[in-house]
């Protein structure tokens, strides 16, 4: 395997385990030393944010259930499965504007099971709008303010390839065995429901407003 994919390879899966994002601000800071261990709720994290200087949660991001994709596009990389990249790339950007999308709903008191209606009523174009409308900055600008100036349109450059493979009528047979990746990451199942579930059961004072 080429030694500059392995290095990117290694590299990516070093850097989701950096990133949080605060309960009360909602910014996202790349800095693990943040996710503190909550004693009182096992598996949730608290510490104060740097940013707002508030004592608050905070949560992985992405967010933990992503992780195994993540591993998956890593594993499709070394074995030469361009496609499998390509395709699971995007299956991350999209699950991760849906992630940050529940988030703004959840800070501004938004019941679990309207959010849910609303998530499984608008497309990926119409999440961004209402990004939008949620935080008064384009998607475009949220990113460039973290300092990704080129990465909306390198997304958009993913999914327009994706797009165009999917639209073209091949059809993708992605064999377990074969690429040996294994059926455990294969039974990654971030839906909606279990996503809502999951943020509902969340304490009650990290809903907070922005």
């Amino acid at each position: 395997m080429d030694t500059n994919i392995r290095k990117l390879c290694e590299q990516l899966l070093s850097i989701i385990e950096e990133y949080s994002d605060c309960g009360s601000c909602g910014k996202v800071i790349k800095d693990s030393s943040l996710l503190i261990q909550d004693e009182h709720n096992p598996g949730q994290f608290k510490s104060t944010c740097p940013l707002c200087g508030k004592d608050a949660w905070r949560y992985t991001f992405p967010q933990k259930e992503l992780k195994p994709v993540f591993e998956m596009i890593t594993e499709s990389a070394e074995r030469n499965r361009p496609i499998l990249v390509l395709v699971l790339s995007c299956t991350v950007y999209e699950a991760l504007v849906e992630g940050f999308f529940v988030r703004q709903l959840e800070r501004h008191f938004t019941y679990p099971e309207i959010s849910e209606a609303i998530i499984d009523a608008t497309e990926y174009r119409s999440k961004m709008r209402m990004i939008h409308s949620i935080t008064g900055k384009k998607p475009k600008e949220l990113m460039k303010s973290a300092g990704y100036n080129k990465l909306m349109g390198t997304l958009g450059d993913i999914k327009a390839k994706r797009n165009s493979f999917l639209h073209t009528g091949v059809v993708m047979k992605v064999e377990i065995e074969e690429h040996k990746i294994g059926a455990r990451k294969y039974s990654w199942h971030l839906n909606r429901k279990n996503w809502m579930k999951r943020t509902s059961s969340r304490p009650s004072n990290s809903r907070l407003t922005l």
